[in-house]
């Protein structure tokens, strides 16, 4: 299993402001503390100064998250920043992303007229067009600052949001809350709900974020939610209100790691699953906690049926085989099974040769694909505090976590000259002798006809119907983590049982 991360900001930026009215746009400097109840999870920081172009300002939010995954601490930290020029216009955009101190993925952007040129980790450029009305990645706070929102207002506007690399349609309503607490301070709300991103081979929807406001609409605190966290408050200069869970504030003290991000993640099973890796036949009853099943995503194929389904709840039949013929062939995979990517860069000299593997290369393609599954299992090193790779650098340290050995065996099948993808979904674990089901990532291999599953942190030459598949992709074109929040909505939002 593996931890997914990503830090969201929504944002906006005006392009069309005068000297007066930026001076007010831009807040003095804050910070902030983030919770997940009464658990303290890290800090943010804004602030801005003056940019090398001595006439141009810098605006930048640092946000740091320490927690613990499976016992092992997790230091996460993300620095989004823009430059603008004294009319207001974004001249330069950028996000540094560290993982226990080490940079993980650096993006810097520099607007000519109406495009946006962007550079990923020094290697990767793409050009976006900047249309007129859109906004840059750090303007949200400008706006909640600048603009004197309305009862019942709503506003559209699209803005650049870095974390995924593209421009994202928002949605802000504003309402004047009712509050009939004499001690409450909440005169406002404002929330910013991103629209779905439709892209590729995958489908996104980030969270929406609201802010809560005094009676100057200033803000107090917001909540939003993080993938693999959940729900989460951030309380601004303060504790945060009586109508939540007071505690004390203070920017300067340390965030002790208390929050175990692995085992917030895991999906509570009602009893154990006997030989659960080899199992061929499995029934799961999956309800909604809270809201309705509508909007969850599921694969259904050749290994897993949805035989029941209502709006809150479905019955989801698995089904594990032992050979390729056992089940039926399937269409032959697109150019983008084979075609090396940012993450499955199997053309990379590190992965030609880490794959060098002491089998016959006229070997039969399954039984190949089996062996290196094996071969790779005893081979690969597996650790919890690993960051998510691209193939060729988790082949030079050969370790990490699901995802990387994923990745690892997608990339080592295509160099052996087998078609292969990445799937997303849930396994059976067992932590503490406590049955669960937990986010997980394993490889396809397409193979006499079919797709073949295999999993390099097991090295079983099946998967059995402990495996929920939820998605797959081929990382063509795929910069970030995207692919993997899929399972954002199955965290903490449903309960599983065997039927």
């Amino acid at each position: 299993m593996q931890q997914t991360f990503i830090f969201l900001a929504i944002s906006s930026s005006q392009l069309t402001l005068d000297i007066q009215f930026l001076e007010k746009a831009i807040p003095s400097p804050y910070q902030e503390k983030i919770f997940k109840g009464e658990t303290p999870l890290g800090t943010i920081s804004f602030g801005s100064k003056p940019a090398s172009n001595r006439s141009n300002m810098a605006v930048q939010k640092e946000t740091i998250l320490k927690m613990s995954r499976y016992g092992t601490p997790v230091e996460m930290k993300m620095i989004e920043y823009q430059e603008m020029n004294p009319k207001g216009e974004i001249e330069k955009v950028g996000m540094l992303q560290f993982q226990n101190g080490k940079l993980i993925r650096s993006l810097t952007g520099t607007r000519e007229g109406n495009l946006l040129r962007t550079n990923l980790d020094n290697s990767k450029e793409r050009i976006i067009p900047w249309e007129e009305d859109s906004y840059g990645p750090l303007g949200m706070e400008q706006m909640l600052t600048g603009k004197p929102w309305k009862d019942q207002e709503l506003v559209e506007f699209s803005c650049y949001l870095p974390i995924v690399n593209r421009f994202v349609t928002i949605e802000a309503s504003s309402i004047k809350s009712d509050s009939k607490e004499s001690n409450s301070n909440i005169h406002w709300q404002v929330v910013m709900n991103p629209r779905k991103i439709n892209g590729g081979n995958f489908s996104l929807q980030l969270p929406k974020t609201t802010y809560f406001l005094d009676q100057n609409q200033k803000v107090i605190f917001s909540e939003t939610e993080l993938d693999g966290i959940g729900d989460i408050q951030i309380s601004r200069n303060g504790s945060l209100p009586t109508s939540k869970t007071r505690v004390a504030f203070s920017p300067t003290a340390p965030v002790q790691p208390t929050f175990d991000i692995g085992t917030n993640s895991l999906i509570p099973l009602d009893r154990h699953f006997k030989a659960s890796k080899t199992a061929t036949r499995a029934s799961y009853k999956i309800k909604a906690i809270s809201g309705t099943l509508t909007d969850l995503r599921i694969i259904e194929d050749e290994r897993q049926k949805i035989s029941q389904r209502t709006p809150l709840s479905l019955l989801l039949d698995s089904r594990a085989y032992w050979s390729p013929e056992e089940y039926p062939t399937v269409p032959a995979p697109s150019q983008e099974e084979m075609t090396p990517s940012k993450f499955i860069d199997w053309d990379h000299p590190a992965i030609k040769a880490y794959s060098q593997t002491p089998f016959p290369k006229d070997q039969d393609p399954w039984r190949r694909s089996i062996q290196i599954e094996k071969w790779m299992r005893k081979k690969f090193s597996f650790s919890n505090g690993t960051s998510f790779l691209p193939a060729s650098e988790v082949a030079r340290t050969n370790s990490g976590d699901c995802r990387n050995a994923a990745i690892l065996l997608a990339a080592v099948l295509r160099s052996e000259g087998i078609p292969s993808r990445v799937a997303h979904g849930l396994v059976y674990v067992e932590r503490n002798n406590l049955p669960s089901m937990g986010f997980h990532m394993w490889t396809e291999a397409y193979v006499r006809g079919r797709w073949w599953p295999l999993d390099a942190t097991q090295g079983l030459g099946i998967v059995g119907a402990d495996h929920i598949k939820l998605s797959h992709d081929t990382y063509q074109g795929i910069d970030s983590m995207a692919p993997m929040l899929v399972v954002q909505g199955w965290i903490g939002k449903i309960k599983i049982s065997f039927d």
